[in-house]
């Protein structure tokens, strides 16, 4: 197994940080380029338990501020001296300033003598085709759902317009109904009565000449002014 000495200050800080977070080997492994023996190693030299760790982070950055405060002065001024870890419970990712672009920096490792450079070039290159691959993705699917949306919607108003249709033709519909019955010649129901046998008398139907009309003969009297 590798050990923890054969790595920088920095290395193990950054490592301790991650595991810090509860991130686990192979996570540790994939953000720093180290081997799992290499994290390992770390872990088992300052661990096992959180606390352990982030005092060790407070040590080992106090021996990085020592080293960098010895430092010759630069132009008769004391060389900077920046604390990168903070506090360690819980410990933040700070994100890099990019300096230069992604594929320059790619590019750059992959003409790297260092293995771990290039390895960790081949990493972010693979990282960064997997992002480009899901963003677009996601995109696409976007512009699907939008698409969707959009042809739902137009459904939906066209769903409205056919209804508002049918509810006027319904509406026309019963009003022409209502204009056909108030057309009809009503039955004179009310004729008199000796107009009602007059009528019978010159189309040969049975009618008393006197009393009541029988309803059967008003009945052919009405039919036959409804047909007329």
């Amino acid at each position: 197994m590798a050990q923890s000495n054969d790595l920088t200050i920095v290395d193990k800080i950054t490592v301790l940080k991650h595991l810090v977070n509860g991130h686990d080997t192979e996570w540790v492994v994939m953000a720093t380029a180290l081997t799992a023996e290499q994290v390992q190693a770390i872990a088992e030299t300052y661990g096992p338990d959180t606390d352990k760790m982030g005092w060790a982070i407070d040590e080992l950055t106090a021996d990085l501020d020592r080293i960098r405060a010895s430092r010759p002065r630069t132009n008769g001024k004391a060389a900077t001296v920046r604390r990168s870890v903070g506090d360690p419970r819980p410990v933040s990712r700070v994100a890099r300033p990019v300096k230069t672009a992604a594929d320059t920096l790619i590019h750059a490792a992959s003409e790297s003598s260092k293995a771990r450079t290039h390895k960790l070039g081949v990493k972010i290159a693979g990282l960064l085709g997997d992002l480009s691959a899901r963003l677009e993705a996601e995109r696409q699917e976007a512009e699907a759902q939008a698409a969707e949306a959009a042809a739902d919607a137009e459904r939906q108003e066209r769903i409205k317009q056919l209804e508002a249709q049918k509810a006027k033709v319904d509406k026309e519909l019963r009003a022409l109904r209502c204009r056909t019955r108030s057309t009809k010649t009503a039955p004179p129901l009310g004729a008199p009565a000796p107009v009602v046998r007059e009528w019978a008398k010159e189309n040969n139907i049975e009618c008393p000449t006197h009393g009541k009309v029988p309803n059967r003969v008003r009945d052919q009297y009405d039919a036959a002014h409804v047909a007329a």
